[in-house]
């Protein structure tokens, strides 16, 4: 039995897409053409608070949630922009996206021996990913087939060189299910799980193509950058070894990755399931970078453990270390405690007392810091100090003036001797 979309979900859709009759034509069209994508549509928008959100600020096509959908207004096909896809590109990316939102395994952590099936270390994140991915292609390989296009995905190549759609291709041919078994497949086929479930062939093949495939989080891949195995990894070391309480310091959306090369980060696991972590040199979106070593119990709490800074100024390195520990009341703290290094030379004088926020008083700034140089107020009141420099007779050395200000208290000031009086 075939499935065609309710006229309710028909109403939902062209109030999402109320700004492009284009794009709500193609998904229309689409869902006639692919009882497969028809039947994930009204089972997204059987949540009354399901929404497919087009903004041009949405980075891609994204599943947020099960009830959340974001796409770049610009990828719309009708929308005159150049990123604008066809109807067909269009409905199968959407597809792929509904997989993750509507389908099984499609969507969150699946196969951890964590709270909730999280996964519990790298591997068990890299197999979870793999899941989602698997699960996702799958659902926009089906849809393709049934509308008899290529998916949006299929031509994409990861980095062993092969293309989506031909790896998808070779797992269907072996894997025993006939042409008509995928045109007529809805949600509710009796095969469904043989075909699209996580332990599936088409599954489990395109999760392994994406797990070398570089991330949609590298803005610029060559063939260097990381993996959606690294990605999967880096970021349960990151979100779980770390745990700050609100992600100030790092936090993956901070983290330039287009910089970060294979096997960055490393971890281990303590014998009471936590992790011991040494994060070095991520890559921040600022330029800078970041460091962080310490250790997590079995729930995530992070123990006391040191956190080093890298901030690129004036084209040099200035070096902040911070302290981090855990309050109940406040989670995870961050404190920075010290400059340690400025352009690769140790700063020990901060260490002893200075406060190098309170140069600034005196005219300082992070470019006299970096460089080396003085401003422009203490040059000149260190050449008022040479006799040499004197502008008029009768130059005297720099003494301590002290004054009375009444009620016992004495006030002091710096005669400079040429005038000046401090």
């Amino acid at each position: 039995m075939t499935t065609t979309l309710n006229s309710s979900v028909s109403t939902r859709i062209a109030a999402d897409f109320s700004s492009n009759p284009t794009a709500r034509a193609a998904i229309l069209t689409a869902a006639a053409r692919s009882p497969f994508l028809a039947g994930m549509l009204n089972r997204f928008y059987l949540n009354d608070k399901a929404e497919i959100s087009v903004s041009n600020s949405h980075i891609g096509a994204t599943a947020q949630s099960t009830r959340e959908i974001n796409i770049n207004s610009n990828w719309l096909p009708g929308s005159g922009s150049s990123q604008a896809l066809t109807a067909d590109q269009f409905a199968t990316l959407l597809a792929h996206e509904l997989g993750h939102a509507t389908l099984p395994s499609g969507y969150g952590y699946t196969g951890g021996t964590g709270v909730n099936g999280s996964p519990s270390n790298p591997i068990q994140a890299q197999n979870s990913g793999r899941t989602n991915e698997g699960v996702a292609n799958t659902a926009e390989w089906i849809v393709a087939r049934q509308m008899g296009v290529q998916g949006y995905s299929m031509g994409i190549t990861n980095q062993a060189g092969t293309p989506l759609g031909t790896t998808m291709d070779a797992a269907f041919a072996s894997s025993g299910v006939s042409n008509s078994d995928i045109a007529t497949l809805t949600l509710t086929s009796p095969n469904v799980s043989a075909i699209a479930g996580v332990t599936s062939p088409l599954v489990l093949t395109g999760g392994a193509w994406t797990a070398n495939a570089v991330p949609s989080v590298v803005a610029n891949p060559t063939a260097n950058s990381i993996t959606y195995d690294d990605y999967w990894a880096q970021y349960w070391v990151i979100t779980n070894c770390t745990n700050t309480a609100s992600n100030s310091i790092i936090n993956e959306r901070f983290i330039d990755w287009d910089k970060m090369p294979q096997g960055n980060l490393s971890y281990q696991t303590t014998p009471q399931g936590g992790c011991i972590f040494n994060l070095s040199n991520i890559p921040l979106r600022n330029g800078g970078s970041a460091s962080i070593q310490g250790s997590t119990d079995a729930q995530g709490t992070a123990a006391p453990g040191q956190l080093l800074l890298n901030v690129p100024i004036n084209g040099q390195t200035a070096v902040f270390a911070a302290d981090f520990g855990y309050e109940e009341d406040t989670g995870t703290t961050v404190s920075i405690q010290s400059i340690e290094s400025i352009a690769g030379q140790p700063l020990t004088a901060f260490n002893n007392g200075i406060d190098p926020q309170d140069l600034t008083a005196y005219g300082f700034t992070w470019g006299n810091i970096t460089t080396g140089s003085l401003p422009e107020p203490a040059s000149a009141l260190l050449a008022a100090l040479d006799p040499t420099n004197a502008a008029t007779p009768g130059w005297t050395a720099p003494s301590v003036v002290e004054t009375s200000a009444g009620n016992g208290i004495l006030r002091r000031s710096l005669d400079l001797g040429n005038g000046i009086t401090l």
